[in-house]
């Protein structure tokens, strides 16, 4: 019995793995409602797609969940329970899509049947990184990292064109920080050297957050240096957030 053997081209296959592990892994953290980001989401996809490749040579099934675990790990950030979660549906999700867009590939006779199912994946891979860019340029962070009586924290802040807080004593900006994000600093109590307080107005009323001047306050944007600014900190106790962050920071800043 005449029998063929099947060509499998490293670029193509590894093309088409990228684009399946990323589309698993969005759809799988969409539906767990988990942060999204693209960096870490191509990372992930990366590695999938170079695990993919090498799994050519080996079959173990317990290196490949462990795989699919660190898949996770780097898709998304999270506690163990969601990740367990996470885990199971992105296994679930590639054994459906992987399986279809694999086997496409493998008994394709032609380069362009292999391109014709490739362009549905391209398109989606397409869309979904237009949404998460979008959603980046449309909401302006920047990353803060404090440094107090040798003590460290980094928070996210949502940067604040309305945040007009100034220090009543030196006139520096103001930045609100949840106090939740706080908890490894020690922030002075009210009877301790360093303390501020900050009179602040809202649609509620007035209120006075007590503040202080942190040894070092480093941000980073996304798309500028890290930078040092002479600030207070303000500590929020006040449920919620700002838009989703746990920092307000005033745009006069930058």
């Amino acid at each position: 019995m005449e029998t063929t053997d099947t060509v499998i081209y490293a670029d193509i296959f590894l093309i088409i793995n990228f684009c399946v592990d990323f589309t698993c892994i969005y759809i799988s953290a969409s539906v767990l409602k988990l942060e999204r980001k693209a960096f870490r989401l191509t990372a992930a996809s990366f590695f999938g797609a170079l695990y993919a490749l090498s799994a050519f040579y080996f079959s173990n099934i317990i290196v490949h969940l462990a795989a699919a675990f660190l898949i996770c790990v780097i898709a998304v950030k999270a506690d163990i329970f969601t990740y367990l979660k996470f885990w199971f549906l992105f296994i679930l999700t590639a054994l459906l899509t992987g399986g279809l867009f694999t086997s496409l590939y493998i008994h394709a006779s032609a380069n362009g049947t292999v391109i014709l199912a490739a362009l549905p994946a391209a398109a989606l891979i397409s869309y979904i990184y237009g949404r998460l860019l979008k959603k980046r340029a449309s909401v302006r962070t920047a990353k803060i990292k404090l440094s107090y009586k040798g003590a460290e924290v980094s928070v996210t802040g949502f940067i604040d064109s309305g945040n007009k807080l100034c220090d009543p004593v030196s006139g520096d900006n103001v930045v609100l920080v949840k106090s939740g994000a706080l908890s490894s600093i020690p922030v002075p109590g009210d009877t301790d050297v360093g303390i501020r307080y900050i009179p602040m107005m809202t649609a509620a009323g007035s209120k006075v957050l007590r503040g202080f001047r942190p040894d070092i306050a480093e941000f980073k944007t996304f798309i500028g240096k890290p930078s040092v600014k002479r600030i207070i900190i303000a500590v929020d106790d006040s449920a919620g957030t700002y838009c989703g962050y746990n920092a307000n920071i005033p745009s006069e800043i930058f």
